[in-house]
C-alpha cells in the first residue's frame, strides 16, 4: 500500500495504491508453483491466476453516524500471523490464525481515522492526524501495555510520518517542506 492516504477537505477519503487481493494461499494472486519454478529455474513462464479460498475480516465501523470515511486507515504485519489495523474505534491487533481481534488503543470519534507506522522490534506504532476532519496530532503506542503518548515536539501540522525498525528515531514532514 502507499503511504499517500488522506482525507481531501470535502471529506472524500483517497490513497493511490491498496495492494494487491487475491487468494490466501499465492503469490500476488498467481499460483505459486508457477512463480516460484520461475524464480528457481530463471526460465519465463506464463503464471495462472490463483484460485482459492481468501480471507477476508469484518472490521467493527462504530463512526458509521459521522458522516466521515470509516474502516482501516493503515495496516501493517506485526509478525506472520499479527496484522495491526488503524481505523474505525482506534488501533486493532488481529489474530489471523482465528480471525479475532482485540482493541489495543481505543480512539473515539474524529482521531480514530490516522495515519499508523510500525516498529516490530520495539512494538510500538506512531499516529498521527491531520487536516480538518480529524484531531491533528502525534503519537506513540507500546502495543505491549496499549499505553499512548503524544509526541508535542513534532507540532500538529504532520502529515508524514515513520518510525525506523528499532523504534528509536522517528521522522515527520508537512506540506511546507519541513522534515
Amino acid at each position: 500500500q502507499t503511504a499517500d492516504e488522506r482525507v481531501l477537505p470535502r471529506g472524500t477519503a483517497y490513497i493511490t495504491d491498496l495492494g494487491m487481493t487475491g487468494p490466501y494461499d499465492s503469490v500476488l494472486g498467481r499460483r505459486k508453483e508457477k512463480v516460484l519454478s520461475a524464480l528457481i529455474t530463471s526460465m519465463p513462464t506464463f503464471f495462472d491466476v490463483a484460485t482459492g479460498d481468501r480471507t477476508t475480516y469484518d472490521l467493527p465501523n462504530p463512526e458509521a453516524q459521522t458522516g466521515l470515511p470509516g474502516g482501516v486507515m493503515s495496516l501493517d504485519f506485526l509478525d506472520e500471523q499479527t496484522l495491526l489495523t488503524m481505523g474505525s474505534g482506534g488501533l486493532r491487533r488481529w489474530d489471523l490464525a482465528t480471525g479475532t481481534h482485540e482493541l489495543v488503543v481505543e480512539m473515539a470519534g474524529k482521531t480514530s481515522m490516522r495515519p499508523m507506522r510500525l516498529s516490530r522490534a520495539a512494538r510500538t506504532a506512531i499516529t498521527w492526524g491531520y487536516g480538518s476532519y480529524y484531531e491533528t496530532g502525534f503519537q506513540l503506542h507500546d502495543l505491549a501495555t496499549g499505553t499512548s503518548r503524544s509526541l508535542q515536539s513534532f507540532g500538529d501540522k504532520v502529515e508524514a510520518a515513520d518510525i525506523d525498525p528499532s523504534g528509536v528515531v522517528v521522522a515527520a514532514g508537512s506540506r511546507d517542506g519541513s522534515v
